[in-house]
Parts: structure tokens; C-alpha cells; sequence
């Protein structure tokens, strides 16, 4: 995806709405990973009306529905932060956390934002707080339902060949 493209409102990312556009607002100033983390806790907050598994909404729906899964949020972090001028892209893969699925100490589909800060991109998860080694990309793109169901078919498809215990450290 090409930096011009990932700063551009689309379909499901509505950068330009005016509703997008001030939640946007507080992040003017600022390295890109501090803006992002801004944009991030105002999604938090934004959403905080509770957790709803009813469809794949875009970012001017989860902001007025003001709830969502993982997908609500990663979508309404992507359009703010491309409201902000931050080149965004959004992933789907899996997250080790329980928040969405449910089940505590386990893998589950999950989506978050990745933005581009001049000379790498960066990870940012709204949905879950913060992003750590719990997080597995499976597929990249624009938060666009269609371009994601490729990670759905790679998680179905997923098999895991051998796991081991965690073994403890020896003392030398």
C-alpha cells in the first residue's frame, strides 16, 4: 500500500467527516507515535459505551453507535489518525487476549492499526490498550470488510504443528 493511499479517506474510512475530524483534534502537536497514542485513548473513550458483535461498521458508524469489537476500533483509529495527515493501514490477525473472546489465555481473531511514522511502521491497539508480542498479522489493508476476510480464512486454516511447555530457566 503506497504512503499517498494509506493517508487518504475511503468508503470505511471517513477522514473527512466532520464528527472524524474533531475527535482528530487532539492530536495537532506531537511525534507521530505520541499523536497515535492520543488518537487511541479519545477511540478508547469514544467507545466506551461497552462491546457489540453486531456487524462490521465503519468508522463514521462506530463513532455514532459509540461501541464495537476490535474492528470498530481499529477502523475509527485508522480514519482519525488519516484525518491527522498519518499514513494508517489497518491488520487483522490474532491477539492473546480475552477481551473479545471471552476466554482467558488464548489466541483469538482481533484487528488493530499500524501508522507510519517516517521510517517504520508502528503498531497501535485501541481495542486492547496497548500492542505487544500477543499479536500475530495475518493480512494488511484498509479496513475494508472485504480486503480483511482473507485473515479469517487464514485463521481458519491455521494449524499448529507442536507446542511445548514452557520450560524453566537452569541456574548456572
Amino acid at each position: 500500500q503506497a504512503l499517498a493511499d494509506a493517508t487518504r479517506a475511503t468508503a470505511w474510512l471517513q477522514a473527512g467527516d466532520p464528527r472524524i475530524l474533531g475527535l482528530a483534534r487532539v492530536a495537532q502537536r506531537g511525534s507521530v507515535d505520541a499523536r497515535m497514542r492520543r488518537l487511541a485513548e479519545a477511540v478508547r473513550v469514544r467507545l466506551a459505551a461497552g462491546i457489540a458483535y453486531d456487524g462490521f461498521l465503519d468508522a463514521r458508524a462506530a463513532y455514532d453507535a459509540r461501541r464495537g469489537d476490535c474492528t470498530e476500533y481499529a477502523v475509527l483509529l485508522a480514519a482519525v489518525a488519516r484525518a491527522r495527515g498519518i499514513p494508517t493501514r489497518v491488520v487483522a490477525g490474532l491477539a492473546y487476549a480475552s477481551r473479545f473472546i471471552g476466554t482467558p489465555h488464548a489466541f483469538g481473531p482481533h484487528m488493530w492499526v499500524q501508522a507510519w511514522d517516517g521510517q517504520r511502521w508502528t503498531s497501535y491497539d485501541a481495542a486492547l490498550g496497548q500492542f505487544d508480542a500477543g499479536h500475530i498479522a495475518l493480512v494488511v489493508g484498509d479496513g475494508d470488510p472485504q480486503g480483511m476476510r482473507g485473515a479469517l480464512d487464514l485463521v481458519r486454516r491455521l494449524r499448529i504443528a507442536d507446542a511445548a511447555a514452557i520450560e524453566p530457566a537452569v541456574a548456572r
